[in-house]
C-alpha cells in the first residue's frame, strides 16, 4: 500500500483520539478501611497475571501492576454512560488506571472477585487506551495502522449486513469496503470530506475501475460522518437496502453493551477493543473476534507506542 499523509488541524487532534472521561471515584489505597480489599485484590491479581503466557497484555500489565498504579473504583454514572475503568493521565505521563468495582465485581470489604482475568483484561484496554492518547500525534499519521483499523471496520460491518442482507457480488463487497474507510477516515480520525477522497484513491489504486466507477457517488455521501450512517449510505449509493435502526440494534446484539460503545466510541476505545477482545475477556463477548490475523497485526503495530508511555512517579 502506497503511504499517504493524513492531515489534521492541530484543534482537532484531541477531539479525534480521546473519548471523555466517565465520572470515577476510586478507592485511596492509603485508607486503612480500604486495606484488606486491596491486599487481597492484589494478591490474586498478582498471582493470575503471573500464571499468563508471555504476550503483550502480561507485559505491559506488569509495567503498570508493578509500579501499583491498578486501582480499584465507582463510575458514579449509569452503565450506559461509562466504560468499566478509568485513566488517569497527568503531565503526559500515566498516573493511574482506575477499574470499576460493580462491573467486575470485586468485593469492597474483601477484594474478592470471580473477574480477576477480567480485571487484567480491563487494566489492558486502558493501557492500551493511554498509549493512543499519550502519543497521538505519533499515531494521527501512521498510515500503516489506519488501514489496518480500516481493514477491521470493513470486516466488522460485512458481519453485521450478512446476518440482515444479502449480499451477491464481489463488486458490493467492493463498494461496501470503500465506505468503510471512508467513514474510518471522516469519523475517527475527522478527516475532511477532499482530503478523505484522495487518500482512499491511494489506497485503492489497485483496484481503479472499481473506484471510477463509485467515486461519483462520493458527493451523495459528503452529508455522512458517522459509522451509524453506513446504512444510510448504502441506501443512496444504491448499493444495500437495510434498515438503518436495525443495523443498530444488530451491533448491539452481536458485540453488546461494551462492544458497541467502544465501536461507536473514539478512536482510543475503537483500538483498545480491537485488540483487548482477541484475549479471554468475558466482557468484551469475546465469541465475537472479528479475524484474529488482523488483531495480532494491529496489536503489533500498537506495541511501539505502549513502549512509549511513561508513568507517574
Amino acid at each position: 500500500m502506497a503511504n499517504q499523509t493524513t492531515t489534521f488541524a492541530s484543534s482537532e487532534i484531541d477531539d479525534i483520539l480521546i473519548t471523555k472521561q466517565s465520572n470515577f471515584v476510586y478507592f485511596q489505597k492509603t485508607d486503612e478501611k480500604y486495606r484488606d480489599m486491596y491486599d487481597r485484590f492484589t494478591q490474586d491479581f498478582g498471582l493470575f497475571l503471573g500464571k499468563l503466557p508471555n504476550h503483550p497484555a502480561k507485559k505491559y500489565v506488569s509495567e503498570v501492576f508493578n509500579r501499583n498504579l491498578v486501582f480499584l473504583g465507582i463510575n458514579q454514572l449509569t452503565k450506559n454512560e461509562g466504560f468499566f475503568s478509568k485513566i488517569v493521565v497527568e503531565n503526559n505521563s500515566l498516573s493511574k488506571i482506575v477499574l470499576d468495582i460493580k462491573d467486575l465485581e470485586v468485593d469492597v470489604t474483601t477484594g474478592k472477585t470471580k473477574n480477576i482475568d477480567d480485571c487484567i483484561y480491563a487494566t489492558y484496554f486502558s493501557y492500551l487506551k493511554s498509549a493512543v492518547i499519550l502519543n497521538k500525534t505519533l499515531i494521527k499519521k501512521d498510515d500503516d495502522l489506519h488501514n489496518l483499523l480500516s481493514q477491521y471496520l470493513y470486516l466488522l460491518v460485512l458481519t453485521v449486513l450478512n446476518s440482515k442482507a444479502t449480499i451477491n457480488t464481489q463488486k458490493q463487497k467492493m463498494f461496501i469496503k470503500i465506505i468503510c474507510y471512508y467513514i474510518f477516515y471522516r469519523y475517527y480520525l475527522k478527516e475532511k470530506f477532499g482530503q478523505t477522497v484522495k487518500v482512499l484513491e491511494k489506497i485503492f489504486k489497485d483496484s481503479k475501475d472499481i473506484f471510477e466507477e463509485f467515486k461519483p457517488s462520493f458527493k451523495e455521501i459528503e452529508k455522512y460522518i458517522s459509522i451509524k450512517d453506513i446504512p444510510k449510505i448504502l441506501i443512496d449509493t444504491n448499493i444495500l437496502i437495510t434498515d438503518p435502526n436495525l443495523f443498530i440494534v444488530s451491533v448491539v446484539k452481536k458485540f453488546k453493551m461494551y462492544g458497541f460503545y467502544s465501536i461507536f466510541g473514539s478512536l482510543d476505545t475503537f483500538i483498545s477493543y480491537i485488540v483487548s477482545s482477541k484475549y479471554p475477556f468475558e466482557l468484551l463477548n469475546i465469541n465475537n473476534n472479528i479475524n484474529t490475523d488482523l488483531q495480532n497485526k494491529i496489536e503489533n503495530l500498537m506495541i511501539p507506542y505502549m513502549k512509549k508511555v511513561k508513568f507517574m512517579k
